[in-house]
C-alpha cells in the first residue's frame, strides 16, 4: 500500500512554544500577538489555557505503544542482538504483538497469525531511528579475519565475565540444542552385503528433539515434539520417565514449545537466585558452537538410525510406529551421551574452560562465508522467513555470531578429520539450500 504523506502544517507546534506562549500571556501580553510569535493558532492557546492543558499535540491516528513502551522494546532488542541473537523483522513484529497481549493494550494487529503488521514496524522504525534492521554484506577475507575476530574475542570477554561475576562452577553451566529426527525403511536382498536405507517420512513430517547438558556430563531428559496435533495420548507410549512430550503442526521447537521446554528445564535443574544456571542457547548459525552439536549429536543419529535398523529386522515391519521413535531415541541417547564427550564438547568449542584461542580464524573463514551467502540468498524468501524465524537474522551482530561454525581441534589426532568434515558439511549443506532456492525460482 501507499505510503502517507502529510499534506497539512496543522500542530506544528511543540510543548516548549506552548510554555513560552502561556507564560508571555500571563505576563500582561495579548493572547494574539504571543500566538503570533510563538506560530500557535490563537484558537489552540485560548483553549489550552482554559484547560490547562500543555501536553503536545496529536495529530491523525494514534501509535499502538507509549514512547516509554517502544523504548522499552527498543532496549530489550539491542540487549538481545548483544548476546548474539540478533532477530529479523518478523520476529520482532512477534515480539510486538505478545507485548500488546501480555500489557492488555488495544491493537489492531493480526490475531490469527499472531504479528504486528509491516506498516507498524515501518512506523516503529521511523520514530526510533537509533534502531535499525541490517543485512548482512559479503565481505573479503581479511575483513572476514578482522570482523570475526573482534566478535568472537567480545563474546568470550562477556562469557568470560558472567562466570566470573556469578561464580558459575562447570555442572551450573549448560547447553541446550535442537536436533531432527525421522523413521527409515530398510530393503535388504539376498546376497547383498550392505542394506539400503530410505526415510519413511516426508521431510515435514520431522520429529525435533530439545537435549541439554552441563559441562560436568549430567544430560537434562530431553523434549520431543511431534508434527501430530490429535496423536498426545499415542505419542506418550513408552516415552522414558521425565522426559516431555509436545505435539503441534509442524513439528518445530516454537516459542510456545521453548517456553514449556524451559519450564521442564527448570524443574530438572533448579536454578534459584542464590545458585542460579548460565543457560547458552543456539544461535542457528553457529553449529559448531554448541558443545551438543560438536561431539554428540553425531554420533547419537548413527546410534538412532542403527537402533531404527535393528527394530525393523527383529519386528519384520517396513515401517516404524511413531510411538516407539522416543523409546528408540533414547535408547540411542543412553548409549553415546557420555561424561567424557559432553566434557570434551565443552572444552572443544571454548566455553568451559574458557578459551578463544581453540578457534583459528582462517579454517573459520571458509564455513561463515558460505553460511553468509546462504542467508542473503534465503533472505529474500518471504515463505522461508516465516516457516523459520530462527534461522534467517538480518542482523550482523547475529549473523556473527556464526564466526564460531568451526573448531581447531588440532590437539587430538581424529580432530583434523572433523574439522575437514566440518567444512565438506558447510559446502554441502549450501550446494543443497542453492539447488531448492533454484527450485523455488523455477517452480519446479
Amino acid at each position: 500500500m501507499g505510503r502517507y504523506i502529510r499534506q497539512t502544517t496543522k500542530g506544528n507546534w511543540n510543548p516548549d512554544q506552548l510554555k513560552n506562549a502561556v507564560e508571555a500571556v500571563k505576563k500582561g501580553k495579548k493572547i494574539r500577538a504571543c500566538a503570533k510569535k510563538y506560530k500557535i493558532p490563537e484558537s489552540t492557546l485560548r483553549r489550552r489555557m482554559k484547560e490547562n492543558n500543555l501536553d503536545s499535540p496529536i495529530m491523525g491516528v494514534s501509535t499502538t505503544f507509549t514512547p516509554e513502551q517502544e523504548r522499552i522494546i527498543v532496549e530489550y532488542l539491542k540487549n538481545v542482538s548483544g548476546w548474539f541473537r540478533g532477530l529479523n523483522s518478523i520476529q520482532c513484529r512477534k515480539i510486538a504483538f505478545d507485548t500488546a497481549e501480555k500489557l492488555k493494550i488495544k491493537h489492531k494487529f493480526n490475531k490469527k497469525q499472531k504479528i504486528a503488521g509491516k506498516d507498524w514496524f515501518c512506523g516503529f522504525l521511523k520514530r526510533n531511528p537509533d534502531f535499525s534492521i541490517r543485512k548482512p554484506d559479503v565481505q573479503s577475507n581479511e575483513q572476514f579475519q578482522q570482523f570475526y575476530k573482534k566478535e568472537l574475542n567480545k563474546f568470550y570477554h562477556d562469557l568470560n565475565l558472567i562466570i566470573e561475576k556469578y561464580e558459575f562452577s562447570p555442572d551450573r553451566i549448560y547447553n541446550v540444542q535442537e536436533t531432527e529426527i525421522y523413521t527409515v525403511k530398510v530393503k535388504e536382498n539376498t546376497g547383498d552385503k550392505s542394506l539400503n536405507s530410505e526415510v519413511s517420512w516426508e521431510r515435514a513430517n520431522r520429529t525435533s528433539v530439545a537435549c541439554a547438558t552441563n559441562a560436568v556430563g549430567s544430560f537434562v531428559p530431553p523434549m520431543f515434539v511431534f508434527p501430530f496435533e490429535d496423536k498426545m495420548q499415542l505419542m506418550k507410549i513408552s516415552v522414558p520417565e521425565d522426559a516431555v512430550v509436545e505435539c503441534n503442526s509442524n513439528g518445530n521447537v516454537n516459542e510456545e514449545m521453548h517456553l514449556i521446554w524451559l519450564k521442564h528445564f527448570a524443574e530438572m535443574v533448579n536454578p534459584t537466585r542464590s545458585d542460579p544456571v548460565l543457560l547458552i542457547l543456539n544461535p542457528h548459525n553457529a553449529f559448531q558452537m554448541q558443545p551438543l552439536n560438536a561431539t554428540i549429536f553425531v554420533p547419537l543419529k548413527r546410534a538412532y538410525y542403527r537402533e531404527c535398523e535393528a527394530y525393523m529386522r527383529n519386528t519384520g515391519t517396513k515401517e516404524i510406529p511413531v510411538y516407539k521413535i522416543a523409546d528408540l531415541f533414547t535408547k540411542a541417547l543412553d548409549k553415546t551421551a557420555s561424561i567424557d564427550k559432553a566434557i570434551k564438547g565443552f572444552k572443544s568449542t571454548g566455553i568451559w574452560p574458557v578459551n578463544p584461542l581453540v578457534l583459528d580464524i582462517k579454517k573459520l573463514n571458509r564455513c561463515t562465508k558460505i553460511n553468509i551467502h546462504s542467508n542473503a540468498a534465503s533472505d529474500g524468501n518471504d515463505s522461508a522467513g516465516q516457516r523459520s524465524s530462527n534461522s534467517n537474522s538480518c542482523d550482523t551482530s547475529r549473523t556473527s555470531s556464526s564466526s564460531a561454525e568451526d573448531i581447531d581441534t588440532s590437539e587430538s589426532s581424529d580432530s583434523s578429520e572433523n574439522s575437514d568434515q566440518d567444512s565438506d558439511l558447510c559446502e554441502n549443506r549450501y550446494q543443497t539450500r542453492t539447488r531448492c532456492q533454484k527450485k523455488r525460482k523455477y517452480n519446479c
